[in-house]
């Protein structure tokens, strides 16, 4: 985790006579704090409150409010609320000179110029710095190595599920983006509610219906009692009709004599349905919602890569053993039993 040492009054200085590159000893001495060599000679005088060493042959002297960096390659500056971002390859030193903020590191190589207002913040591997235009305050986000990802043009920024970072703009509007500071879309009306896969879930104030926006195909679907269930978005669309949505956009509706069973391992489990709502058939399709086995079992019991175990007639204890793939068909009938199990293998029962 990052943290951010806050230090006041900071002053740089660098030193000729000195290799402040080399290992330094924190002393004390009289009650006051300096640093030694390995010579045990002075090299920065006891008159601190204490001393500390930070990183890349930097070290920190406290003297009331007062606040020195000492290191070997750092110029001679003077700033105000400055301090040290640890947590990174290359640690750096963020530093308020004339009230703007910018980064250096602690050999002195400037990494982002001094125009920010405020303090970065971490945002995972990222900072987000803010800059005053006026009266506007903008945000923009930026890698440590001083790297624009997004412009600072944003009233908010944050990250997003694990793929996307949500910005709001001065007027409202929201942008999706992603870690690359990509916009991938703009919303004017409705606020982006969630994000999980290739879908955007988008809603207006606290209305039921939401809009799904899917990502591949670029398409808007409009649905309530929204869920998500491995890969496919499924609710009721405005008639009333439960659909699903693929990744790529494509839509299925079940019809009135149909019930969706269950989602798993990338595959949709469907049947039809009697007066009493007990399942007579039952269909199998992939996450494009293409037919796998058409309706011509009564019962689809498990399935695993293109091996699926199937009941032909719920009546008889039988099950066989169907293959999917570029030769789809049966491999096994009339068993008793039949279990799918890791790395290819299944278990047989038979009389």
């Amino acid at each position: 985790m990052r943290q951010l040492i806050p230090l006041s009054f900071l002053f740089l200085f660098f030193s000729c006579s000195h290799n402040l590159g080399q290992h330094l000893v924190p002393t004390q001495k009289e009650g006051r704090w300096g640093l030694t060599d390995a010579a045990q000679e002075v090299v920065i005088p006891f008159e601190h409150d204490r001393v500390r060493y930070l990183a890349d042959g930097v070290y920190a002297a406290w003297k009331g409010e007062e606040v020195r960096l000492y290191g070997h390659q750092l110029q001679k500056k003077i700033f105000r609320d400055a301090g040290l971002l640890k947590g990174t390859e290359h640690t750096l030193v963020l530093a308020n000179e004339k009230g703007h903020y910018g980064l250096v590191t602690t050999k002195g190589k400037r990494v982002l110029p001094f125009q920010f207002c405020a303090p970065p913040r971490a945002l995972d591997d990222k900072l987000l710095l803010a800059v005053q235009k006026g009266a506007q305050i903008d945000f923009g986000l930026y890698t440590l190595e001083g790297k624009n990802i997004i412009p600072p043009q944003y009233y908010s920024i944050q990250k997003w599920g694990d793929s996307f970072y949500k910005a709001q703009s001065q007027s409202g509007s929201e942008v999706l983006l992603d870690l690359n500071g990509n916009i991938l879309m703009e919303v004017q009306d409705e606020v982006i509610d969630w994000v999980v896969g290739g879908f955007v879930v988008m809603r207006n104030g606290e209305e039921e219906i939401k809009k799904v926006y899917v990502r591949e195909s670029r398409e808007i679907f409009s649905l309530k009692n929204i869920e998500y269930h491995d890969g496919m978005m499924t609710g009721y669309d405005s008639l009333e009709v439960f659909s699903m949505i693929s990744p790529k956009g494509k839509v299925f509706h079940l019809d009135s004599d149909q019930k969706l069973v269950r989602i798993d391992e990338e595959k949709i489990l469907i049947c039809t349905v009697d007066k009493n709502q007990e399942c007579k058939k039952e269909v199998l399709l992939d996450q494009d919602l293409n037919v796998l086995i058409p309706a011509e079992f009564d019962h689809i019991i498990d399935w695993d890569g293109e091996r699926v175990v199937v009941q032909p007639n719920r009546r008889e204890e039988r099950y066989s053993l169907y293959q999917l793939g570029e030769n789809p068909g049966l491999l096994l009938e009339g068993k008793e039993r039949i279990e799918l199990y890791d790395h290819g293998w299944l278990r047989v029962y038979r009389k």
